[in-house]
């Protein structure tokens, strides 16, 4: 009767759902899919967006490795650990990440694979010792699991990380048989909406500073108020370069070049507008923004004088 109880205890275990997930059905050998859980309230599906299950994952993994105290550690790895962990950041963000092309039915680690695109661990070898080393430990360990790579120069490359091999095993996801879609990393809403709220602004005195421009007035208050939002769109374009996004983020790489260009228009159109004595209505001239393509603005100038 006890071993009776006991295995339908164990059935009740396991179908309730113990926060365990077996290698081959999880986007992580040691952390399962946890983190899709905890943010979306269900556990992924067959439909389930690959690259957000990814994603989802890196993000949770990389939480979970900055908040664990490591005050032990040497000055210099800890440094390589928070680089690394901000290498992870990037990483995740670009959004690009290898295909389990040899077992469809399967999830599966993939080191790099046939079209060059590597993992998340892969990833963190590669910048920080190179590829070389990334695509040496590639031809042993192609498909497997870290915790089952006995490899020297891995281990010495974790040694130096400030990372442990089971943490590394935390990073590790693994991917699903077949293909999907690749996605652009899209622009931080931290950064779109200020981005918008003052490009409209912005827009408006451009727009009011060129119409008193071409009329011959002058008129201060739309001046300075010019300035002023055109300066505020070349420090947002800059802090947008600034940004550890900028070097993978395509969509924040535009917005911030328009917000520079915009802003600088702006603080020229205004300074015109300062400078401008009121004309007689014989003389009229302009200094416009032109767009020249979708991600950059030029500017035109015009003059008339009738006689």
């Amino acid at each position: 009767m006890k071993k009776i109880i006991l295995l339908l205890a164990l059935l009740v275990w396991g179908i309730t759902g113990f926060p365990f997930c077996s290698r081959g059905t999880g986007v992580n050998a040691v952390l399962g899919d946890e983190s899709y859980r905890l943010r979306f309230g269900q556990m992924p599906n067959a439909q389930t967006d690959e690259v957000i299950r990814i994603q989802t994952h890196l993000e949770y993994v990389e939480d979970l490795l900055r908040k664990r105290d490591v005050a032990d550690l040497p000055t210099e790895l800890l440094n390589r650990r928070l680089r690394l962990l901000d290498l992870l950041r990037v990483y995740r963000l670009q959004g690009i990440f290898p295909h389990n092309e040899r077992f469809p039915n399967e999830r599966k680690p993939c080191f790099i694979d046939e079209a060059g695109r590597i993992c998340a661990v892969g990833y963190l070898v590669e910048q920080s010792a190179g590829r070389t080393i990334a695509e040496s430990i590639n031809e042993k360990w192609q498909y497997d699991y870290l915790s089952d790579m006995e490899d020297a120069v891995l281990d010495q490359w974790i040694a130096e990380s400030g990372l442990t091999k089971e943490e590394c095993a935390m990073i590790q996801p693994t991917y699903g048989g077949g293909y999907y879609t690749e996605r652009e990393a899209p622009v931080p809403a931290g950064y779109g909406v200020p981005t918008a709220l003052l490009g409209g602004a912005s827009l408006a005195m451009m727009t009011m500073n060129t119409i008193h421009l071409a009329g011959g007035k002058r008129t201060p208050v739309v001046g300075v108020l010019g300035v002023v939002l055109g300066s505020g769109q070349v420090i947002l374009g800059w802090g947008g370069f600034i940004d550890q996004e900028f070097p993978t983020n395509n969509g924040l790489k535009t917005v911030s070049y328009i917000n520079l260009a915009a802003g600088t228009t702006g603080i020229i159109l205004s300074a015109f507008s300062l400078a401008r004595k009121n004309a007689d209505a014989k003389t009229s001239w302009n200094v416009y923004p032109i767009p020249t393509d979708r991600t950059s603005i030029g500017m035109g100038f015009s003059y008339a004088r009738r006689f």
